[in-house]
């Protein structure tokens, strides 16, 4: 950023005016003649002396500093005081000074002792501002800014030719820039930039650096126009404006100013950096599929000038026009960072990984930003989808726990309703009801999604109370799902088994009118399970009357059992309790129909039992037995009994309770049409083949009295 010249040949300009420094006029003077004299005199003493001296001042013009730098060590090794003059000793002093530069050209460390020795022997020679140029030089080439503004302080540059003092104040405002003190900078630099010199353009520059730094926009951005045509600093200048016009808020004029520079064949530097600007541009005006072009192009060339927060901007960019493997390959570098940005960078990776389909890595990353507490929203969001995934994913116990934590932590959050049906799922699908009742009965704060949760966990338990035969349990357990009924069809099952509990209790009239109540539910709900649907209701509504004898009222509750069974699919009967509802309904049907004699009725159903293989098909062809005696069809009666005991080899009649029924009520029938025969042969089958039937002693005293009445006193 400096510029190497030619610094010490014709280094002071000619006083002009008397006030100047006497003193230092005079010396310079005397230094002058007195060297001129040492060159003019060639004695045989000092000739050699001389003639490497003017070797050495001839290298030195010729900045072959190095070999300069060794003659004139040669000139002061070899160098004795002139007692008659101080010619020798002038001669000497000058060696030593250019001695002192050469090791500032060479940038050796030698330098800086060198020149301060040599100010501080010769504290009044005029030379010294020279000593003091060149130290400044040195270690403005070092780089060592702090040193320059130390060696060049109280400088008196009047001394100096003018292009000597513009590369000094160049030189001191430089430094004082670079260690950021921009008020000296801006005074070194004002007193080069309205003046011609090879310095004239960098001062210029600096100064609209500063003002740029400093904020003073409207300055800076006309200082930065003026230098356009600088061959200097003209492809330089492009970046500051066009950031500028961005600090300044004038996008339009950016694009307008800034797109042309991005051409290819544009030759302006720091393109990658225009390219950002643009891209902010782009992304302050929403217009992300622009901005998303040019800040990949900055991220992809800025190299070591991109930023964390240009990872940052440039990964949301990508988010925003849905490029989610840019936006995951930016926002990784900065989402391990343990701020605001680093817990925002994680969120969206994980939501891009969620949006690519990638479930593992997403709840990763929610996991990460819900950890954070910078933003609130996020960790609130982040921490749902964590757990949201995580039962997506099957980690049923994580899930759980992270639902009933985020549900805990925030109880009045805006997502509280979707976590709540999350949390009510998970917790109903693992089927663990008990455990997912007393989690759901913890909750403080019950939304309509947990009530309506807690209903269903309610009832599910109260089944398997009921189905263990614990029935007070599961009356506690029905009646609590019915306290905040919220589900209609929950709310009609949990009705239809609290009936049936009743029922199991023995309270017949309290099960009655809890099923009355689970039929008006039932009128609305169509998809109710076989098990606990409005046929199955009638039918423990009909067994209530049924067991109190009253046949009349049981059989319209039956007859609806009946009819509503029997049009139900097979399959939604198959491998349930309903396969025994099913022919039992039909026998008390017949039942109910058989006590009030309506015998047909009675006759045709249990006809079509008896056909079957069903429970109850034996009962069915005794019953129609009974009923044709009981219609005066007696042989009709006889023949069914036979049919009935003589079939002992089926399944249903082989050991069937009604056997010793069937054979007692044959030899019945016999007696009474007095055919004692065929009476004494059915008595005697009881009476041999079924010891320990009822009808055994019976048996016994019904043939004795055949016996007794024939006076077949002996048998």
């Amino acid at each position: 950023m400096y510029f190497k010249f030619r610094f010490y040949q014709n280094l002071f300009q000619k006083p002009s005016i008397m006030s100047q420094s006497v003193k230092y006029i005079l010396f310079f003077c005397v230094y002058l003649f007195a060297n001129g004299f040492v060159l003019a005199q060639k004695t045989n003493i000092y000739s050699d002396v001389d003639v490497q001296y003017k070797s050495a001042i001839d290298l030195f013009s010729k900045e072959k500093y190095a070999a300069a730098k060794r003659q004139f060590r040669q000139v002061i090794a070899q160098s004795t005081y002139d007692y008659q003059g101080g010619e020798i000793q002038l001669l000497l002093d000058d060696a030593r000074f250019h001695e002192a530069l050469c090791s500032v050209e060479l940038k050796q460390p030698e330098a800086v002792p060198l020149i301060e020795h040599y100010m501080a022997t010769h504290p009044n020679d005029v030379k010294n501002y020279m000593a003091q140029v060149a130290l400044v030089k040195f270690h403005f080439d070092n780089k060592d800014y702090d040193k320059v503004v130390l060696a060049g302080r109280n400088m008196e540059v009047s001394f100096l030719r003018f292009d000597k003092q513009a590369q000094f104040q160049y030189m001191m405002g430089y430094s004082h820039f670079i260690r950021k003190n921009y008020s000296q900078a801006l005074g070194f630099f004002a007193q080069i930039a309205e003046k011609e010199s090879i310095y004239k353009s960098a001062a210029n520059y600096y100064i609209a650096c500063i003002y740029h730094e400093q904020k003073q926009y409207d300055r800076a951005l006309q200082a930065f126009l003026r230098l356009e045509g600088s061959k200097e600093y003209g492809k330089e200048v492009p970046v500051h404006i066009a950031q500028i016009y961005y600090q300044q808020q004038q996008y339009d004029k950016l694009l307008a100013y800034a797109l042309p520079k991005l051409t290819d064949g544009s030759t302006v530097k720091n393109k990658d950096e225009i390219a950002h600007v643009v891209g902010q541009t782009y992304y302050q005006k929403n217009d992300f599929k622009n901005a998303f072009i040019y800040l990949k192009e900055f991220v992809k060339n800025g190299g070591k000038n991109i930023q964390s927060s240009d990872y940052y901007q440039f990964g949301i960019t990508a988010y925003k026009v849905e490029e989610y493997d840019d936006a995951i390959n930016a926002l990784q570098k900065i989402a391990n960072k343990k701020d605001a940005t680093g817990q925002n960078a994680a969120y969206l990776m994980a939501d891009c990984h969620l949006k690519k389909g990638e479930k593992e890595l997403a709840r990763n990353g929610f996991l990460s930003a819900s950890k954070l507490s910078f933003d609130k929203d996020i960790q609130e969001i982040s921490a749902l989808n964590y757990a949201k995934l995580s039962y997506e994913l099957g980690v049923q116990s994580v899930a759980l726990d992270a639902l009933k934590e985020f549900i805990t932590t925030y109880p009045n959050s805006i997502y509280r309703e979707q976590a709540d049906q999350i949390f009510a799922t998970a917790l109903l699908s693992s089927r663990n009801y008990k455990e997912a009742l007393l989690i759901l009965d913890g909750i403080k704060i019950k939304t309509p999604t947990i009530v309506k949760a807690l209903q269903k966990a309610a009832y599910y338990t109260g089944v398997e109370m009921f189905n263990e035969n614990n029935f007070s349990e599961a009356m506690a357990l029905f009646n609590k799902s019915l306290d905040k009924p919220s589900d209609p069809k929950i709310e009609a099952m949990a009705t239809f088994w609290k009936a049936e509990t009743f029922y199991r209790q023995n309270r017949p009239n309290d099960a009655k009118a809890t099923h009355q109540k689970f039929l008006t539910l039932a009128a609305n709900e169509k998809d109710l399970d076989a098990e606990n649907s409005v046929p199955v209701s009638n039918y423990t509504i009909g067994y209530t009357y049924f067991n109190t004898k009253n046949y009349a009222d049981a059989l319209p509750f039956f007859n609806k059992s009946y009819q509503g069974l029997s049009a139900m699919p097979v399959s939604e009967l198959k491998n349930t309790y309903l396969e025994t509802v099913v022919p039992d309904v039909a026998l008390r049907l017949a039942d109910c129909n058989f006590s009030i004699k309506n015998y047909t009725q009675a006759l045709n159903l249990y006809t079509k039992i008896a056909s079957t293989n069903q429970n109850g098909s034996d009962y069915a062809r005794y019953q129609k037995a009974i009923i044709a005696g009981l219609m005066g069809k007696n042989d009709d009666k006889i023949a069914t009994l036979q049919e009935f005991v003589d079939n002992t080899t089926t399944t249903n009649n082989a050991n069937s309770t009604y056997t010793d029924n069937a054979l007692m009520e044959l030899a019945t029938t016999y007696i009474n049409k007095n055919d004692n025969l065929s009476a004494i042969k059915y008595l005697d089958r009881l009476i041999n083949t079924r010891p320990n039937s009822p009808y055994h002693k019976t048996a016994l005293v019904q043939k004795a009295l055949i016996l007794y009445n024939e006076d077949k006193f002996e048998n």
